[in-house]
């Protein structure tokens, strides 16, 4: 038994059949079984099984979800008698629907509120159906059968769209703007919005769509929404401030609300200097890592240890590095993500004055009650804080979080930036097996555009064959680093827009940076990739 791509389970062995009759083919590759389940092999050797791959959701980040996960979070919860999750679909993916049946008189947004609250940012439901009938479609043998309970959803949900709803389905008529803002950034219908809807634990809003509302409520009301007030802050107290923002600076401010300043003409490093420094389960920046004796000591371990460890293992060729000698570090440097090593390549191959100044962005899904984002006892709080330290010693990391505090990663970049630190970024979020590439996020528009770097797309090939995810020691290959010419995005441009212009340039690269195009390092092994994320 191993667990393949995207998590299914494959076996092998003398009790697995060849083949099915009359199916005209094998029912194995390359001996291994598909058995269409979704499962995982704990550090004991004991396989769990999660669901069924057919039925995982694919959300527009290019995240996998297990319906089953996020079942679970609605156990127990008063008034919910039962819950069935499934995947509608979004443009660019699926969205996190759940189906609800519920007691009378329970209220369906408490019950998803309590739900998003055990669940990470990637698994939260981001809409939902009261089930007018009084039980879901099922099978004789009890299952429900989720074709037919996705096709009433959505034969529901067209009936939105006239003047009335559906009997027996709660949703909210108001077609407010910001309702409709709140609904884009969610990708949800507006009329799914109450007011009391909460942001984060309702709506399952993460850090970069945050950041994103936030920039649409400057554009659209001209009020600015403080970060720290986002995670509890519903629909409704969205409304009010838009209605004192179009009223005057001075009603906002009264609402304890502020109005959006002029933009620094640096980086905004110091309007943000203290902020996301705190107590323990808190967002905190590494700078005691750029102290000087920090900083040599890294440096140090780096030339001596780390570069001939990743030459050796990735054999590394670099391409496209005479396109950055008309430009000035710092630099704003975005790539695909393949494996954990990939930072390494960015750490070897640039020349020494520039890798000995990266500092990559890490992700916090894995420290989460470190940082704050969940709770935790003391073992698993002491675990993580030596786990953080190490890597921000290591590498010079720094935390990318996934709920709130963006605006704080956003200010330490700043930062880092003006003591001349290149900023490193993989805006898919995650490791993407083969060879393909998932969207990018589009907070790095927002940190293209506010950094104000000249911005050097590259593109990484090969790590996940050296490193692959689960693996505790890499093995001798081949990799490749591709870099761009760099880019300068307008401080007015679009969020998106600047997205796409970014995503586009590392997608180029992957083309004119393969082997077949360049007819250089024949037989360099696509990465077979794998899931997770990291720095």
């Amino acid at each position: 038994v191993k667990i393949g791509p995207e998590g299914e389970v494959l076996v092998r062995g003398p009790n697995v059949t060849p083949g099915y009759l009359g199916s005209g083919g094998g029912a194995t590759e390359d001996g291994w079984f598909r058995t269409g389940d979704i499962g995982e092999i704990d550090e004991r050797g004991r396989l769990r099984i999660r669901g069924r791959l057919k039925d995982v959701i694919v959300t527009p980040e290019g995240e996998n979800v297990p319906p089953v996960d996020v079942e679970a979070a609605f156990a127990g919860i008063p008034g919910v008698r039962e819950a069935c999750v499934l995947g509608l679909p979004f443009a660019g993916g699926e969205s996190v629907h759940a189906a609800l049946l519920l007691d009378e008189g329970a209220d369906p947004m408490e019950a998803v509120s309590r739900a998003n609250e055990k669940l990470l940012p990637k698994q939260r439901v981001r809409g939902h159906t009261v089930w007018p009938a009084g039980d879901f479609p099922r099978t004789p043998t009890g299952k429900v059968r989720k074709g037919l309970l996705r096709d009433g959803i959505l034969a529901l949900q067209g009936g939105l769209q006239g003047e009335a709803a559906p009997e027996g389905v709660r949703v909210s008529t108001s077609s407010r703007s910001v309702r409709r803002l709140v609904a884009e950034v969610a990708r949800i219908r507006p009329e799914s919005l109450k007011e009391t809807t909460r942001l984060v634990e309702g709506l399952g809003l993460g850090s970069l769509d945050l950041v994103e509302l936030t920039v649409a409520m400057e554009e659209e009301f001209g009020v600015s929404l403080p970060e720290d007030r986002l995670a509890g802050a519903t629909v409704g107290d969205l409304e009010r401030l838009a209605h004192a923002g179009v009223s005057g600076t001075a009603d906002a401010q009264a609402a304890g609300w502020r109005a959006p300043g002029p933009r620094p003409a640096t980086a905004p490093a110091a309007a943000g200097a203290e902020e996301g420094i705190g107590a323990r389960g808190s967002l905190r920046m590494p700078r005691w890592a750029l102290r000087a004796p920090v900083h040599l000591l890294r440096r140090v371990l780096e030339e001596a240890v780390y570069v001939p460890f990743v030459r050796f293992y990735a054999r590394p060729e670099v391409l496209g590095l005479e396109r950055l000698a008309g430009a000035e570090p710092p630099f704003l440097l975005v790539a695909n993500h393949r494996s954990y090593l990939d930072s390494g390549l960015f750490k070897t191959m640039l020349p020494g004055r520039l890798r000995g100044r990266i500092a990559p962005a890490m992700t916090t899904r894995y420290h989460r009650v470190f940082f704050g984002e969940t709770e935790g006892g003391p073992v698993r709080y002491a675990k993580e804080w030596f786990q953080v330290r190490l890597v921000e010693f290591l590498f010079n990391a720094w935390p990318l979080p996934e709920t709130a505090g963006l605006r704080a990663s956003l200010f330490y970049a700043g930062e880092l930036a003006d003591a001349g630190f290149s900023l490193l970024i993989f805006p898919e979020g995650r490791h993407v097996p083969g060879d393909v590439m998932d969207p990018f996020r589009k907070g790095i528009g927002i940190f293209a555009r506010e950094l104000r770097l000249p911005v050097v797309p590259a593109y990484v090939e090969g790590t996940a064959r050296v490193l692959p995810d689960g693996a505790s020691w890499p093995r001798i290959g081949r990799t490749r680093l591709v870099f761009g010419p760099p880019l300068r995005i307008d401080e007015s441009a679009e969020a998106g827009e600047a997205t796409r212009l970014i995503e586009a340039a590392v997608r180029a690269l992957q083309e004119s940076g393969s082997p077949q195009k360049t007819g250089s390092s024949a037989g360099l092994p696509s990465s077979p990739g794998g899931g997770g994320g990291g720095t």
